[in-house]
């Protein structure tokens, strides 16, 4: 599911790109180089949320007014279901 929620941003501004070139919503001022500025700044944009919070991160986590570690949410949902199914049936996960 993550893999596909990931994939969905780009797509959408392909998609949105596109449906603006076929369908304008009003005439706009010619602009050089407006297709290659709008990649180099879909990638820039996308470099710095994947790099900054992945930096900034650890740098500040020693200052956190509250620790959230101990909810780990880097557990799926699945594997969340199947622990509550083993203690639900008294089984123990292998």
């Amino acid at each position: 599911m993550e893999a596909i929620l990931t994939a969905l941003i780009p797509l959408t501004f392909l998609l949105m790109l596109a449906l603006e070139r076929i369908f304008p919503a009003r005439p706009l001022p010619r602009v050089k180089w407006w297709l290659l500025k709008g990649f180099v700044f879909f990638v820039i944009t996308g470099a710095f949320n994947a790099i900054l919070p992945a930096v900034i991160g650890p740098a500040v986590s020693a200052h956190a007014p509250l620790h959230l570690a101990s909810l780990e949410p880097w557990r799926s949902w699945r594997s969340r279901a199947c622990a509550c199914q083993a203690a639900a049936t008294g089984r123990r996960r292998r």
